[in-house]
């Protein structure tokens, strides 16, 4: 009687292992989502009707994929695209921003037309104020002067923050912020850094609407991607922050920050990842010259099957508490 589960927990391990991910920490499993070419996602965000759109800076293109799985080529021509932001639900309509290095911001709607916003030099990261406390514009980074700028309904582009204080190399590398308004991290801005001439500002950041900037947490020397669990169905909220615990490190791993600025390594490092409308942490990772997409996702709890009386069952599922 005990083979059977045996072969099940074996054919799980080589599942999960297949997928070339360890999760460090317990109560998380693996799913592949989607392989396609050409490899090395540069990064992904879904939009409002679950589409994933993940970018390819090498190539240009940006392929689309359904909910259904279905994948197409939904643009081409942005050699050097470096980032993508989805802006539906807001003033800036239905819409996806990119940057496209060396010095261009473009839009694109949902049909692949692509328009030219405005030129800045060497755009790099991008997100959005959806809050409205830091002035509900689309927000980036530029890599050549260290410092963050916006881009607003009318396509000008200005200053936002002029940290961090130019330091020559590396640049700011992302933003987060929580979309709604309710759980402890709503309404605030995060940003990661990661300088390579510099530890005092590589890390992860807060930034107020007042524009002063603190150190979140102590355990992190040196940051990359960064994006915070929306629905806090799977992960409670918390950011999920690719970067390592000591600058100048070669280590780099996937950690979780709580809003407490608590930080622990939740997984080995992967080229980017977004979290889905589903709950679950989407990964991208390029495999033989391919990309990989994969769905991190809470292991079910099991099953309590009881016999009540004669012929009946009750079946229960037991609630892990964290």
């Amino acid at each position: 009687m005990q083979k059977p589960l045996l072969s099940l927990l074996v054919l799980m391990i080589l599942s999960q292992l297949s997928w070339g991910y360890t999760i460090y920490e317990p109560g998380y499993t693996v799913e592949h989502y989607v392989t396609f070419s050409p490899g090395w996602s540069q990064h992904m965000t879904f939009d409002d009707s679950g589409n994933l759109y993940t970018i390819h800076k090498g190539s240009g293109n940006i392929t689309k994929i359904a909910p259904d799985k279905t994948m197409t080529n939904f643009a081409s021509g942005l050699h050097g695209i470096d980032d993508i932001v989805w802006t539906g639900g807001t003033a800036f309509g239905d819409h996806l921003y990119v940057n496209v290095k060396p010095n261009s911001i473009k839009k694109i709607d949902l049909n692949g037309n692509i328009t030219h916003l405005g030129n800045i030099t060497e755009p790099s990261f991008m997100g959005i104020d959806r809050s409205g406390l830091f002035g509900g514009n689309v927000i980036f980074g530029i890599s050549g002067q260290d410092a963050l700028y916006q881009i607003n309904t009318s396509n000008q582009i200005s200053l936002f923050n002029p940290w961090p204080t130019p330091t020559g190399g590396g640049g700011p590398e992302d933003m987060a912020m929580k979309l709604g308004n309710t759980g402890p991290l709503a309404g605030r801005m995060f940003l990661t850094g990661h300088f390579t001439t510099s530890s005092l500002n590589s890390g992860l950041f807060e930034i107020d609407t007042n524009g002063n900037v603190t150190r979140f947490t102590n355990a992190i020397g040196a940051a990359k991607f960064i994006d915070i669990d929306h629905t806090g169905a799977m992960f409670g909220g918390d950011m999920f922050v690719d970067g390592t615990d000591i600058y100048g490190s070669p280590d780099w791993g996937l950690w979780r920050v709580n809003p407490n600025g608590q930080a622990t390594l939740f997984g080995e490092r992967i080229t980017n990842f977004t979290f889905g409308p589903d709950g679950a942490l989407y990964i991208a990772q390029a495999v033989n010259g391919m990309t990989e997409v994969s769905r991190i996702v809470e292991i079910p709890e099991p099953l309590t099957i009881s016999l009540i009386g004669i012929g009946g069952l009750m079946i229960s599922r037991k609630r892990r508490v964290s």
